[in-house]
């Protein structure tokens, strides 16, 4: 057998189309029931594809709105959480009126007296300043407490004989002074510049300078 030519195998090609096609007739006919189309085949693998599509699509939704929803929570409870009535600490009845009460006759106090820059509350002072407060406060402010450094002075008179502290109480009682170290005393140094000055009268004042300025203690 020679080899086959172009048009050879194109009529070949011909005819075996035109037998495929008569197959394809011939099936039909014997099932009609089960008669597929091209077109429907291209119809049914499109709606394919748009429900699995679909399906993607939805999933990726749904997860969004979850994690939204999530998130959603979340905040809602912290917020809830932050403004909830349980953590608002309210102050206490009549508390407000002696804090202002307290600060008011401090500073109508310290008035004429340009030294005493302001009034502060102990809690607003550093850290060290305020155990050192406390520790003489609980002590009664009589002196020297247990545990300071030798050349610490507590409890000594303080003349304050250029008048830069108030002289009489509101009663008209005259006001005397004693000074307390802030710090305990280092060996070998000289005591440093900070001072607690208290008044016959209840007050407390803070020096940083050596006495150059103060600022009156609420408390």
């Amino acid at each position: 057998m020679g080899k086959l030519n172009f048009k050879q195998i194109k009529n070949y090609l011909v005819i075996a189309i035109i037998v495929f096609g008569g197959l394809i007739t011939l099936w039909n006919q014997i099932n009609p029931e089960t008669e597929v189309e091209p077109s429907a085949i291209a119809n049914e693998t499109e709606e394919s594809n748009e429900i699995e599509g679909g399906e993607s699509e939805s999933s990726l939704a749904s997860e969004s709105d979850l994690s939204d929803i999530r998130e959603g929570s979340e905040l809602e409870v912290s917020i809830e959480g932050s403004s909830s009535q349980e953590d608002v600490v309210e102050p206490a009845e009549g508390q407000n009126s002696e804090s202002e009460r307290l600060v008011s006759e401090a500073e109508d106090s310290i008035e004429d007296f340009p030294d005493v820059l302001g009034v502060i509350w102990v809690d607003e002072l550093d850290g060290y300043i305020i155990d050192s407060f406390s520790q003489y406060n609980d002590d009664g402010w009589f002196g020297l407490i247990d545990g300071q450094s030798q050349g610490t002075k507590a409890g000594g008179r303080f003349g304050d004989y250029d008048d830069q502290l108030p002289n009489y109480d509101s009663n008209g009682y005259e006001i005397s002074y004693t000074e307390f170290d802030v710090n305990d005393k280092i060996s070998g140094q000289s005591r440093d510049a900070q001072r607690f000055v208290v008044g016959s009268d209840g007050s407390v004042y803070l020096t940083l300078d050596h006495y150059d300025t103060f600022v009156r203690i609420v408390y």
